[in-house]
């Protein structure tokens, strides 16, 4: 190779912090004291995408890792739910606590568009927070390019 370096890639990793905030109202609420309350909050997170390339292998482009973790903390009362398996809900909180959740998938891609996935999702998201405990989820990804000049 005569002195020279190899540069392949093994890998790309990309990290894409955020800090925001979420301003509104509650137009209906299972509880009468958050019907119509205000709602503001503020959020920071991240997402992270690892992608591996796999070369020679025609039935195989690559693995992917996707992870989405963002806390909120309510700057106003909230209330957070647990839905039951009859389809009513029972009041976990009401309050201004922090909420976290957190969104990953690992995705074998057969080519640029498609491939099946295992993931995993953990903690609450808005508008009334119900709690998603460790759940698991298989699927087949498809994805899409789009060439904007």
């Amino acid at each position: 190779m005569s002195g020279e370096i190899s540069r392949r890639k093994r890998f790309r990793m990309f990290i894409d912090p955020f800090v925001g905030h979420e301003l509104g109202k509650n137009l209906r609420s299972p509880l009468d004291e958050a019907d119509g309350a205000a709602i503001a909050r503020v959020y920071v997170g991240a997402n992270l995408l690892v992608q591996v390339p796999i070369k020679n292998k025609d039935f195989l482009k690559g693995l992917e890792f996707t992870t989405s973790y963002i806390p909120r903390w309510p700057l106003k009362r909230e209330l957070a739910v647990k839905e039951n398996d009859d389809g009513s809900a029972d009041l976990l909180t009401f309050g201004t606590g922090p909420k976290e959740y957190t969104d990953s998938k690992f995705i074998v891609m057969v080519n640029d568009y498609f491939g099946p996935f295992v993931g995993y999702e953990w903690g609450s998201l808005p508008s009334v927070y119900k709690f998603v405990d460790h759940k698991w989820t298989f699927g087949v990804l498809f994805k899409s390019k789009i060439n904007v000049k």
